[in-house]
Formats: structure tokens, C-alpha cells, sequence
């Protein structure tokens, strides 16, 4: 924050809200991934051997990464509108679902 914002951040921004935003960006993947497993070749051996692997799952419902964890989160605590606009639009740039649209 310091970098972004100079030494005077928590004039911007409460060490709270930074705390809240930090720990719950990412509670939209609870539930999105599952247990599997995938075949692949060991490098020592080259034999074929089953390994775990975490994948989607499909039957989980979706409505995008931040609006998600949003919503999750909103079940539990009232957030603040830096706090949900930082949460929702946490991946940046680099979100280019079509629920991130504005306009």
C-alpha cells in the first residue's frame, strides 16, 4: 500500500478494509475445484502412474470470480463500496470474463 499509495495509505484506506479485501478476495473457489486424477509419465522411470490432480468442477454454479466472492462474503458481513469494488474487480486488467463488463 505504501508503494501505491505513499506512507499516508491508512488516511485512504483502513488497515481493516485492507485486511477484509486481502483475506477474502478469493472465497468464490470454494466449491469450484475437485479431487481427480490424470495419468502422467514419471521422469525417472517413464512408466504411466496416476497422479492427483485438482480440476473444475462443472457442477458447481458460477456468476464470475468477483461477483462471487462478493456476494459470499456479503452473507456474512457488511462490506464497504471500496471494499466490494476492490474485491470484485481484484484480478484487474486480466479479467476479461463478460461479467465484467461495464457500460
Amino acid at each position: 500500500m505504501q508503494f501505491i499509495y505513499g506512507p499516508d495509505w491508512e488516511k485512504r484506506y483502513s488497515l481493516e478494509t485492507i485486511t477484509i479485501v486481502s483475506l477474502f478476495h478469493d472465497l468464490c473457489k470454494i466449491g469450484r475445484y475437485k479431487s481427480g486424477t490424470r495419468n502422467v509419465k514419471d521422469a525417472t522411470t517413464g512408466e504411466w502412474v496416476e497422479k492427483v490432480v485438482y480440476e473444475y468442477n462443472p457442477d458447481y454454479i458460477t456468476m464470475g470470480h468477483g461477483a462471487k466472492s462478493v456476494i459470499t462474503i456479503m452473507d456474512f458481513m457488511a462490506l464497504s463500496e471500496s471494499e466490494k469494488s476492490a474485491i470484485y474487480w481484484h484480478m484487474g486488467p486480466y479479467d476479461l470474463g463478460t461479467y465484467n463488463s461495464v457500460g
